[in-house]
């Protein structure tokens, strides 16, 4: 649970079956916006904001996403990068005059 200031919280639990567990922590900045979503070895999640709360950039699983913004904050495109040992994949996406990608 989200307590205010920098925080971190964590909850467990139960999959599927009755063996199978994990623990989610998340982290918050002091305006209330996540941080970091991390379940150990299955998931880790990175966020930025801008000034203006926009989400800017997000790492998932080391594949990282940046996000753009014109200057009436209105979301203009995607730029996702993923590394695998030396290669590196870039995909570009960007909206057009009708807000579609």
């Amino acid at each position: 649970m989200h307590n205010g200031g920098n925080t971190s919280t964590s909850s467990t639990s139960g999959g599927s079956r009755a063996s199978t567990s994990s623990t989610l922590s998340y982290s918050y900045d002091r305006l209330g916006r996540m941080r970091s979503a991390i379940v150990p070895g299955v998931s880790t999640n990175y966020y930025a904001y801008s000034i203006h709360g926009q989400l800017t950039n997000e790492v998932q699983n080391g594949v990282s996403i940046a996000r753009t913004y014109d200057s009436l904050n209105r979301p203009t495109g995607c730029n996702n990068i993923e590394k695998k040992g030396n290669a590196e994949r870039n995909n570009v996406f960007e909206m057009g005059m009708q807000g579609f990608i």
